[in-house]
């Protein structure tokens, strides 16, 4: 009886644990927070410092760097090397989604598609924007709901995942350097 009772507990904490909310919402309402913030400011450089304290606290830093580094390398890592490493790609994570930002059609916007799935801890959600050269250009953000709050994982541009452009550009250097050498890579 006592096994049952502490199944029912587990399984009650399992379904009202925080969730997520609707991840296309979320995006809606990040989209709308950045393209104030991008009318508000010219300057690109100024415009990553003022965005970017926002998208580094909702970027999923730390998948970004299990795949780079790999498991035991992310295992291996100090406590410090993670926190400055984390800090390092949200930002590089904060270049890529202002640099995106930049190119949408001001008078377009970004189009939202409807989000038909349940809310669970990994969601995708589509877009599509006009660029400024005209082009319509296909965005999915992948999502991951931590606490009940969203991270974003990986943006996906016309196909193109951004994680891939990571590991690719980020692995030869643990490869060859370590850990050390990719966090003063991302200094420099």
């Amino acid at each position: 009886m006592k096994w049952l009772m502490l199944v029912i507990c587990l399984l009650n904490g399992l379904v009202f644990a925080k969730q997520c909310e609707n991840p296309r919402d979320f995006m809606i309402n990040l989209n709308q927070e950045l393209s104030d913030q991008a009318k508000k400011t010219a300057d690109v450089d100024q415009l990553i410092l003022d965005v970017g304290e926002k998208l580094e606290g909702i970027s999923d830093a730390e998948y970004v760097i299990s795949r780079v580094v790999g498991r035991s390398g992310y295992r291996d890592m100090t406590e410090a090397q993670k926190k400055e490493l984390k800090s390092l790609m949200a930002r590089q994570l904060v270049k890529g989604l202002v640099g995106a930002l930049m190119q949408v059609d001001s008078g377009k916007g970004l189009r939202f598609y409807p989000y038909r799935g349940a809310v669970e801890k990994v969601a995708q959600v589509k877009a599509l924007y006009r660029s400024r050269s005209g082009a319509s250009v296909k965005l999915k953000f992948i999502l991951n709901c931590e606490g009940g709050h969203w991270l974003i994982q990986d943006v996906s541009m016309d196909g193109v995942m951004v994680m891939d452009g990571y590991i690719a550009q980020y692995k030869p250097i643990v490869k060859e350097k370590g850990v050390g050498g990719l966090i003063q890579s991302l200094k420099d």
